[in-house]
């Protein structure tokens, strides 16, 4: 009992050293602190960087895939594309 009477005690020693370090040290200053300064860089982040131009961008290619979508069903209603199925098991 007395073992781990002293095991606690040293832990509740170290995480009050620990906060009191915290607290008197200024932020970003070290190790110790847990706060750090944002630091802005010269470089574009990665990610969306105008979302109206990508939402442009984007519906643009879905008008595309419409089209394309309409050729194939017009493909399909002529006859010039037929759909061939082989191996049909029942399971």
């Amino acid at each position: 009992m007395k073992y781990l009477n002293a095991v606690l005690m040293l832990i509740a020693v170290v995480l009050t050293l620990h906060l009191w370090a915290m607290w008197i040290g200024e932020p970003g200053a070290g190790a110790l602190s847990m706060t750090s300064e944002a630091q802005a860089t010269g470089r574009q982040p990665a990610g969306i960087s105008n979302a109206s131009a990508q939402r442009k961008e984007i519906a643009a290619l879905l008008k595309i895939q419409n089209v394309k979508i309409d050729e194939l069903i017009k493909l399909f209603e002529t006859g010039k594309a037929k759909i061939k199925m082989d191996h049909l098991t029942a399971k």
